[in-house]
């Protein structure tokens, strides 16, 4: 299940415009084995940036965050809070990045 997590981030949008299959959506939501799904999607999606260059201004990742929140708004909007609270956790971890990069650019 957490495997199918990792994969279902890279899952198309929905063919009537949901930002994922909302097939996937709701098997996400609805996971209830100990959340290993939302849990691998969580890791899948912290994951998927790869090498990139450092931001001292934290904008790259603060857009990244901003986009997980929109992401997440419209899973509430959905019924998929469970999955939506997924996405506001991947939202946090790149906006903690965001001001990592900055503190650490003002320390240096």
């Amino acid at each position: 299940m957490y495997w199918f997590g990792q994969a279902a981030f890279y899952a198309p949008a929905d063919p009537e415009g949901f930002f994922i299959n909302r097939k996937i959506a709701r098997y996400l939501h609805e996971d209830t084995d100990d959340r290993h799904m939302r849990r691998g999607y969580y890791v899948g999606a912290c994951n998927s940036r790869g090498v990139h260059n450092f931001d001292p201004t934290g904008k790259a990742e603060f857009d990244i965050a901003d986009s997980f929140r929109d992401k997440a708004r419209l899973a509430d909007e959905a019924g998929l809070f469970k999955f939506a609270e997924t996405l506001r956790d991947i939202e946090a971890y790149f906006r903690s990045i965001g001001e990592m990069n900055i503190e650490a650019y003002r320390t240096s």
